[in-house]
């Protein structure tokens, strides 16, 4: 394993432990019943989420792009990123019904994906 690659699983494993930290495991393993549709806890933004709303989502890019690559897995890691980025732009899609306008300004603060925004700004 290269030192690239090693970086790579490292922040993955850190962006999984971090966000673990953030959300209700309870009701995010569907343990606990959302009252309403929305967390006891409402809406969290601290945290790793200050920098990303989809850490785990990220976490999985990095992890598909940490390995060993041949061709095939190059094309199946295209797959999985559609797949990735799919999947966040529909959670996105049922946050704002949940949530409504306190997502809406959260979108607006915090990037998807990308954390190249930075929250002291």
């Amino acid at each position: 394993m290269q030192l690239g690659q090693i970086a790579l699983f490292c922040v993955a494993a850190a962006l999984f432990v971090l966000a673990a930290r953030r959300y209700d495991m309870k009701i995010f393993l569907g343990l606990a019943p959302m009252e309403g549709g929305i967390s006891s806890q409402g809406l969290d933004t601290g945290g790793v989420l200050a920098l990303v709303r989809h850490p785990w989502y990220l976490a999985g890019l990095l992890l598909v792009w940490s390995r060993d690559l041949t061709l095939a897995d190059v094309l199946v890691n295209l797959v999985i990123c559609a797949y990735l980025w799919i999947g966040s732009i529909l959670e996105e899609r049922k946050l704002v019904r949940v949530y409504g306008e306190v997502y809406r300004h959260y979108q607006r603060r915090v990037p998807m994906l990308v954390p190249w925004k930075w929250p002291w700004r």
